[in-house]
C-alpha cells in the first residue's frame, strides 16, 4: 500500500484498498502487514462499525462508485475469503476477480448468482445514484445453494457435478452429512486451484473447467 506505483498482481481486496487510499489517502479495510493487508473481513468489519457506510445492495447496484462485498465465512472449519468490487451502477464490475484473470470489468450477476451481502459507501468519496440505474439483484431471499446450482447457466446435472467433484477427490459422493455445504467447499477449493473466482460458486468459468475433459 505505501508504493503508489505498484501495478500488481492483487487479490480482490487489496485491489479496492489501493484504489481508495490513492483517492482518500486513508486505508479502509486494512490492519497493517501484521494483521495480513487488506481483507474482505477487515471491510466487512469497517461497515459493521461505521467507518464505511453500509447500504443495501438495491441501493449500491444504482451507484456508481459503490462497493460490493462479500463477506467471508466458515465452512467444514476453511474459511472461504469472500469478495470484493467496485460497481458502475450499470450492471457491471470493476474488480481483481482471481489468478487467472487479474483485473478486469465483469458482470454484477443476476439474481444474486455471486451471493454479495452489503453494498459499501467511502464517506471521501462522492458517489453518484444513476436515473438507469441497472438492478440486476433479486433480493427477496436468497437461494438454497443445490437450487442455485440447479438453476445454473448449462444444463448440467446436480448428480454430473457431484461425480466430476469426486473424481477430482474433492467430494464425498456418499456422504449426505451437509450436503450443501460439502459442495460449496468442494467448488471453492478446485476454483483456488485452478486460479477462478473462489466464492463456491457454479459460475460459468468453473463449469467449463470443471467439465474441459
Amino acid at each position: 500500500m505505501e508504493n503508489a506505483n505498484w501495478k500488481g498482481p492483487w487479490d480482490c481486496a487489496e485491489f479496492v484498498t489501493y484504489c481508495v487510499n490513492r483517492i482518500t489517502g486513508k486505508l479502509y479495510g486494512y490492519r497493517g502487514m501484521e494483521g495480513g493487508g487488506a481483507y474482505t473481513g477487515y471491510w466487512y468489519e469497517d461497515a459493521r462499525n461505521g467507518i464505511v457506510k453500509s447500504v443495501s445492495l438495491a441501493d449500491a447496484l444504482k451507484i456508481e462508485g459503490a462497493i460490493l462485498l462479500r463477506k467471508p465465512k466458515v465452512v467444514n472449519e476453511r474459511k472461504l475469503i469472500g469478495h470484493i468490487a467496485f460497481t458502475d451502477g450499470k450492471g457491471k464490475t470493476v474488480e481483481a476477480r482471481g489468478a487467472q484473470y487479474g483485473v478486469m470489468e465483469y458482470e454484477v450477476g443476476r439474481a444474486n448468482e455471486r451471493k454479495w451481502d452489503i453494498g459499501i459507501l467511502v464517506p471521501e468519496i462522492s458517489c453518484v445514484a444513476g436515473a438507469e440505474g441497472i438492478r440486476k439483484l433479486n433480493l427477496h431471499g436468497s437461494p438454497t445453494f443445490d437450487r442455485s446450482i440447479q438453476n445454473s447457466f448449462s444444463v448440467a446435472s446436480l448428480q454430473k457435478l457431484k461425480i466430476r467433484l469426486s473424481e477430482l477427490n474433492l467430494y464425498q459422493a456418499d456422504d449426505e452429512s451437509s450436503n450443501a455445504e460439502r459442495l460449496e467447499l468442494a467448488l471453492y477449493n478446485f476454483q483456488v486451484a485452478k486460479g477462478l473466482e473462489p466464492s463456491g460458486i457454479l459460475d460459468r468459468d468453473t463449469e467449463k473447467a470443471l467439465f474441459a475433459d
